[in-house]
């Protein structure tokens, strides 16, 4: 139908195929081509050629991740890589990181100069590898953190909250404390260790 859509027509005769737009055009519409005109007859053959056909496999299944990465990348604000947490406390802070996303992603809005135009800054483009102009947008907002410290006060006023709590069936300690394999060295092994590490931080104070 898009052969058909931008002349004008958006169903055709037998009614088994339309257009799922609303009946009402935009008031800023282009203006439709002409039914065979040459305009209309290379556009045709754009879009039913052999090239863009090879490419439609492609095109159904692409989907931008530009989302996902930004919830990836605020994600590592709450659980830095090179910092361990133990699966509690790391369920806890991807749960902070999806509300903080929720709350503020497509909400923010767009920062404006004294004469009305949107306000731009330069900033840096690794995949372009020049400089390149954005948006800026206000600041964020934390609606959410007075209701989350209501509750905390209130689960703390009703018992208390820290102390040796049951494993969830979903946590991966009920597998193993840690992720390794080793076996436990005995308290005697445990003794010699100590021995040798304390023999060697022995002799590097000796050589300092």
């Amino acid at each position: 139908m898009s052969t058909h859509h931008v002349c004008g027509i958006h169903e055709t005769e037998s009614g088994l195929n339309r257009c799922h737009h609303e009946d009402k055009e935009p008031a800023e519409h282009p203006a439709y081509l002409t039914y065979g005109s040459p305009a209309h007859s290379a556009m045709k053959q754009v879009i039913l050629g052999a090239k863009l056909r090879q490419k439609i496999p492609f095109i159904a299944r692409y989907r931008h991740t530009g989302l996902v990465e930004s919830f990836h990348s605020l994600s590592l604000v709450y659980t830095p890589k090179h910092v361990f947490f133990w699966p509690p406390m790391f369920a806890s802070r991807k749960r902070m990181a999806v509300i903080d996303f929720n709350a503020n992603h497509g909400l923010r809005e767009e920062l404006t100069e004294g004469d009305g135009r949107k306000k731009l800054e330069m900033v840096y483009s690794r995949a372009k590898g020049s400089m390149k102009m954005r948006r800026v947008v206000a600041a964020k907002t934390h609606p959410y953190v007075a209701g989350l410290l209501a509750d905390m006060l209130e689960r703390r006023r009703a018992g208390p909250v820290l102390g040796p709590r049951p494993l969830s069936d979903d946590d991966p300690r009920q597998i193993s404390r840690y992720i390794h394999k080793v076996v436990r060295p005995t308290t005697q092994e445990q003794q010699e260790m100590r021995l040798e590490w304390e023999g060697h931080q022995r002799r590097r104070s000796e050589n300092q």
